[in-house]
């Protein structure tokens, strides 16, 4: 799948799965950014489907967009951001698809990892804006990544991305 164009679902993505099973996301704010904007249009998209989504919000922001109706969110009050993801972890430890994170940190996507989950890490901005490292990523818990363009994807293999990377 390297280098792959995704205009819709990939084959063993996320948004494929038709068993009922939620899809879950791990997104960083609702601020009001493109970056947000694209998650928000994809869960609604797929709560539209049919599909169950669960929505972990990690940090609130004075301006933020709405949870859309149908969207169920998990929004981190007082815990620390380590904890709420722990807390995530245990809530999602039967998950057989990955958890896609969208401008989450690599410490908090191992959190995840340490518990058994996988994800599916998406890289929205160029490499400036990155709060990852995609060479970093073990491939045992991070069965695809996605970047937002193909210059973003680009800039990640020529970092040393060895998971399968797309670009939608």
């Amino acid at each position: 799948m390297r280098g792959a164009l995704l205009a819709q679902a990939a084959q063993d993505g996320i948004a494929a799965r038709e068993d009922g099973e939620p899809i879950r996301v791990l997104l960083a704010s609702l601020a009001r950014g493109g970056a947000e904007r694209i998650v928000l249009e994809w869960v609604v998209a797929e709560a539209r489907r049919g599909r169950s989504v669960e929505l972990a919000v990690l940090h609130r922001r004075r301006l933020e967009y709405p949870v859309p109706r149908g969207v169920a969110a998990i929004r981190r009050e007082r815990d620390t951001p380590e904890a709420f993801v722990d807390a995530l972890a245990a809530r999602w430890r039967d998950a057989r698809a990955p958890v896609a994170a969208h401008l989450v940190g690599d410490a908090l996507l191992a959190r995840l990892w340490s518990r058994g989950l996988r994800t599916v890490p998406v890289l929205h901005n160029v490499r400036e804006g990155w709060r990852n490292d995609p060479a970093s990523w073990p491939a045992t818990h991070v069965p695809l990544a996605i970047a937002c363009a193909e210059a973003v994807r680009e800039q990640a293999e020529a970092a040393g991305c060895r998971v399968p990377l797309a670009t939608v």
